[in-house]
């Protein structure tokens, strides 16, 4: 079920709730009955989201998902498909993606479709499903619906990462017509395994026992939809015996392919809503339903697709699209809707937060190793689990990021291997709004690598070209200037471009420079230690003068020297700008006292 429902809600509520009490007697008939021996124990190898239609997928005509449309090709597909699924997999950390069919779709569009497809078979996993013109219709043409099913099966009953999902929400079946349906399909493609099979429980699939007590299904997987709007619970543990209800004895083979809440701002029934918290006790029955699916379904360690990862313009969607083609990007709407989803695919439960409880502070220099707290796909996105490094370094050896010991100038740590698409993310405390200069502290041994930075989910508009170093220990700084800043505790990430490989040390926020200083190179300057706990010393081999400036403009200091002076130790921790000058020339930089 999608939003568009919520327009016939009025009509069917009452039916709804009549379904909903005769399942919950179902389920407990069901629970007496021992589950039949299948192969599958568990189907948490989905980690999925669903890619929809903006008008909806029940559809007469072609379905088109978001971001495609008539004049698309094969390749154009292809390319959207990179962007939209590679996203799901960098931004999300998805593993799969619900995609829809019918039978215009596979008849008038499957050359461009089929694009689509076979890009998001490299990505991971693809359910093919099947929706009707509307939901509760039955196909006008039985035979053109197997026959539909026929093409799709022979393209891709050979790739082990495609499933096939039957039937979305049949709800315009008895249970009787449904389940010969089911029997008409199997028999139809007898060289489908079937645990890659998906069978859709009755009604709209909220009735698993009706289909997963049939012993012609006793190795398919099984499908669940629950949302919101079938009830009204204000608990999270009332949603999650509603679940139990829709599911009884049949969780080890059932697949949520369909649940979600809103991301976005909205309203329902004359009531308005604004962003909600997930991560935080109930507070609207939105909070409490989304809360307690995932709880369910981590307790269940039940494979689910959260309903929409993309949809244009539905405020359930976990992200928002912008530009098309080879240009999309998707971002992220709500973190802790995310973080819910991702709670319910198994992440690590403990809570996101900054490394050590303390947010880095701008300016400052924050340790790339120094990742948020919170695992794989929450705080950070690694495309392989576990380390890469050999022998594992001695620190934070529970988390999939690779960390090396670093040789550079301070030694300590680094991340490498890194993957295009991987992320990083750390909580930031800004203490000043205002222009920043941040300097890349990196290594790398080739070519075409990128590294950009966003701040809560908003692009800061950069792309920093790594330049080749010269070696993976081969360190060398490149800064971007002027980088404006919100004051106040944000989430910074960092982000690999599409080219793997560069070796990470360490991020160094500073000011950028006053206008009105001038700034031409004195050569032969020696300046240390910086950052400083006491005092920084001045090493030059003529006459100079010098003054220190704090961050607005103010004189701290100046005094005149020769040779070598330390200076600083009257100043308090913070950040402050050095000007010396000798014959004439005016060298700046910037200190910090730790």
């Amino acid at each position: 079920m999608r939003q568009s429902f919520f327009s016939n809600m009025s009509s069917i509520s009452s039916a709804v709730m009549k379904i909903k009490s005769a399942l919950i007697l179902t389920a407990f008939i069901w629970a007496g009955i021992s589950t039949r021996s299948t192969a599958q124990v568990s189907t948490n190898q989905f980690k999925g989201v669903n890619w929809a239609d903006p008008r909806d997928n029940f559809q007469s005509g072609v379905i088109y998902i978001s971001g495609l449309s008539s004049t698309d090709t094969y390749a154009s597909a292809s390319v959207v498909a990179e962007r939209v699924v590679g996203q799901f997999v960098s931004k999300l950390g998805s593993n799969s993606v619900r995609l829809p069919i019918n039978e215009a779709t596979v008849s008038t569009y499957w050359n461009t479709y089929t694009g689509a497809i076979d890009m998001a078979l490299t990505k991971g996993k693809v359910i093919l499903c099947y929706w009707d013109r509307f939901s509760g219709a039955n196909p006008l043409d039985m035979n053109a619906f197997y026959a539909m099913w026929k093409k799709v099966v022979d393209k891709y009953g050979s790739n082990p990462n495609c499933y096939f999902e039957v039937y979305n929400e049949p709800s315009g079946f008895t249970k009787a017509n449904l389940l010969s349906m089911y029997a008409t399909w199997l028999s139809n493609n007898p060289n489908i395994p079937h645990n890659r099979i998906i069978l859709d429980g009755s009604g709209l699939a909220m009735n698993v026992p009706d289909v997963g007590s049939d012993p012609r299904f006793s190795k398919c997987l099984l499908a669940v939809h629950d949302y919101s709007f079938f009830a009204g619970y204000t608990t999270e543990q009332e949603w999650r015996n509603h679940l139990k209800s829709f599911v009884g004895a049949y969780a080890n083979r059932t697949v949520m392919t369909e649940f979600g809440a809103p991301m976005k701002p909205g309203s329902k029934n004359g009531i308005n809503y604004g962003v909600q918290d997930y991560n935080s006790p109930p507070g609207t029955y939105f909070v409490a339903y989304l809360r307690g699916m995932t709880s369910q379904l981590r307790e269940w360690n039940m494979g689910s697709f959260y309903w929409p990862g993309l949809r244009d313009n539905d405020w359930y969607s976990l992200t928002t699209r912008t530009g098309s083609g080879a240009s999309i990007s998707l971002t992220l709407n709500n973190q802790s809707g995310l973080d819910r989803v991702h709670y319910a695919w198994g992440g690590v439960d403990k809570p996101r937060g900054p490394y050590k409880g303390t947010p880095h502070a701008i300016p400052g220099t924050i340790q790339l190793e120094e990742f948020d707290e919170g695992g794989n796909g929450i705080s950070y996105f690694d495309n392989s689990p576990g380390s890469e490094v050999t022998p594992v370094v001695n620190f934070r050896i529970t988390e999939d990021v690779d960390i090396q010991t670093c040789t550079d100038a301070g030694g300590g740590y680094n991340v490498g291997y890194t993957k295009a698409g991987e992320w990083l993310e750390y909580t930031v405390n800004v203490t000043t709004a205002g222009n920043y200069d941040v300097a890349f502290r990196i290594a790398c041994n080739g070519t075409g690598r990128t590294l950009s930075l966003s701040m809560n989910g908003t692009t800061l508009g950069i792309t920093l070209a790594v330049p080749n170093t010269g070696g993976w220990q081969t360190w060398g700084t490149s800064t971007v200037k002027n980088l404006p800043l919100k004051a106040g505790q944000q989430v910074l990430r960092l982000t690999v471009g599409t080219v793997d490989d560069v070796n990470l040390n360490y991020l160094s926020f500073s000011p950028s420079i006053i206008a009105g200083l001038e700034n031409e190179e004195v050569s032969g300057i020696a300046l240390y230690p910086n950052p400083f706990e006491h005092s920084v010393t001045l090493n030059f081999k003529n006459e100079f003068d010098f003054k220190v400036f704090d961050l607005s403009g103010r004189l701290m200091l100046q005094g005149a020297a020769f040779g070598v002076v330390s200076v600083g130790e009257e100043l308090k921790r913070g950040v402050y700008l050095l000007q010396i000058v000798n014959d004439g020339k005016s060298y700046l930089s910037k200190i910090y006292k730790k």
